[in-house]
């Protein structure tokens, strides 16, 4: 049924990796509630959820802020690349 290469066994390990590093990323609700700068954010995370399986992780707000800039400097990277 699934394969055990070496290919797949380290794809594997790698996406468990991954895993674990957002498992450490994520911070639970309630305390962003009590911690937040930006209590819109949760509302608008809230509001994406579906139903189901509530799906989105939240995250705080010094994650955001590294991950806001990270986006603006790839961005500008990238325009700057293609203008050039």
């Amino acid at each position: 049924m699934y394969k055990t290469d070496a290919r797949n066994i380290a794809l594997y390990e790698e996406v468990v990796e991954c895993v674990e590093i957002l498992s450490e990323l994520k911070v639970n609700e309630q305390h962003l509630l009590s911690t937040t700068s930006q209590p819109e954010t949760l509302l608008d995370t809230e509001r994406r959820q579906t139903s189901k399986n509530r799906s989105l992780t939240n995250i705080s707000d010094s994650l955001f802020d590294f991950f806001k800039c990270l986006t603006e400097i790839c961005l500008k990277l990238l325009t700057d690349e293609k203008l050039n």
